[in-house]
């Protein structure tokens, strides 16, 4: 009786750490997905933002600089580190280009990481 008892409480021991650590791993997932989700849904929103100034830039006639002014603007919002150097946008009496280069600082576990974004748009312009 008394190895069965000492089988018993030693599997329990054993669950019980792997619990532990099992909570451990998802805490530190959980925190991580904390912080790498805002980040890229925000990039994720600024380049439909680039979408959307490139999909409407031959109906409403928008210049470069109106189309840069309100992707400057939209960046700010998100918190995003863009400027004007890092958005280069052709446009052409058929087609526009909206290319965005930056890179977004985030920290983990005291680490500061520089993740690099490069998104960029081609549309044909269209007028109705």
């Amino acid at each position: 009786m008394g190895s069965q008892t000492e089988r018993l409480r030693s599997a329990g021991g054993k669950s019980y750490l792997n619990s532990l650590l099992s909570l451990i791993f998802f805490a530190l997932l959980a925190w991580v997905l904390y912080v790498l989700v805002p980040v890229q849904w925000a990039n994720y929103q600024f380049e439909q933002a680039m979408e959307h100034e490139a999909l409407y830039a031959g109906p409403q006639r928008r210049y470069a600089s109106d189309i840069q002014r309100t992707l400057l603007l939209k960046a700010a919002e998100l918190k995003l580190p863009i400027g004007a150097k890092a958005l280069k946008i052709v446009r052409t009496t058929n087609q526009v280009e909206i290319e965005a280069v930056y890179e977004v600082p985030v920290t983990l576990f005291g680490f500061t990481y520089r993740w690099k974004q490069n998104p960029k748009v081609e549309r044909a312009i269209y007028y109705y």
